[in-house]
């Protein structure tokens, strides 16, 4: 298929099938790093090619799928997420398992380690896991700086979604690392624009959805869930943090949130 834009490109690079771009001097940030013949095949802006470039693709099978493999290796390396490419291969997972005549259980070891948390031993029935998040790569460089050169062991995290930053922050603690998310998991006014219809939509589950993926990932030994505001969090909880993440929804309440520090 044609691409021109970053999600459609990166779907078609890992569809198994050759991909062709039109070889134009125009390119997008995204496009650094291909190379022609290597990871697509190009087509001239006038097609005068297309034709030739198919007939060509039909007859020598094998070099088709080694241009495919080639490009979807390196769309998995340089433009698809990991976790989002976690959440569709756990779609395929759960088709399949669909098919089962009993219900996957949990093992002793992971139901020992959500027991130990109340919260998630609350959650009735685990969703599956959805990696929705505006949690960017920049952030997660950051904050991998920081939690690294200040040896932090504890984080309070104000304003966690469905955990996309919660996650990362779990897995760059030491052992016995915690990080305390603090949401009340209602959503902020911007949530709630009808227009935002995929955002809606989240809305009535994001704390269980929440509580799914820590389980999903492993980490409820690291993640401590609190339901509440940031602001009555600051006034009943102690938590001596190493550091603070704020979410953007929480910065005009920074004033009056007091937590202590190290």
């Amino acid at each position: 298929g044609f691409t021109c834009t970053n999600p459609g490109y990166a779907w078609r690079l890992l569809s198994n099938s050759v991909c062709l771009k039109l070889d134009s001097p125009k390119r997008q940030w995204f496009y650094r790093g291909l190379e022609p013949g290597v990871h697509y095949l190009p087509i001239k802006e006038d097609f005068s090619n297309l034709v030739e470039t198919l007939q060509y693709l039909i007859k020598h099978d094998d070099y088709a799928y080694q241009i495919a493999m080639q490009g979807r290796e390196w769309a998995k390396k340089n433009l698809v997420d990991e976790e989002l490419l976690h959440y569709y291969c756990s779609q395929v997972l759960l088709k399949y398992a669909s098919l089962q005549t009993f219900k996957p259980k949990l093992t002793s070891e992971e139901i020992k380690t959500i027991s130990s948390n109340s919260e998630y031993a609350k959650l009735k029935n685990i969703r599956p896991f959805n990696p929705h998040g505006f949690f960017s790569k920049d952030n997660a460089v950051a904050l991998s700086f920081l939690i690294n050169k200040f040896q932090c062991k504890t984080v309070v995290e104000l304003g966690s979604w469905l955990g996309s930053s919660t996650r990362y922050i779990a897995t760059c603690l030491p052992e016995g690392g915690l990080i305390y998310a603090i949401d009340h998991w209602k959503g902020n006014e911007e949530h709630y624009d009808p227009n935002r219809t995929a955002i809606n939509a989240l809305l009535p589950t994001l704390y269980e959805q929440f509580l799914s993926n820590c389980i999903h990932t492993k980490l409820t030994h690291k993640i401590i869930p609190k339901r509440m505001t940031s602001l009555y969090a600051a006034e009943v909880l102690t938590i001596k943090a190493d550091l603070i993440m704020i979410g953007s929804g929480i910065k005009r309440q920074i004033k009056v949130i007091r937590f202590k520090t190290q």
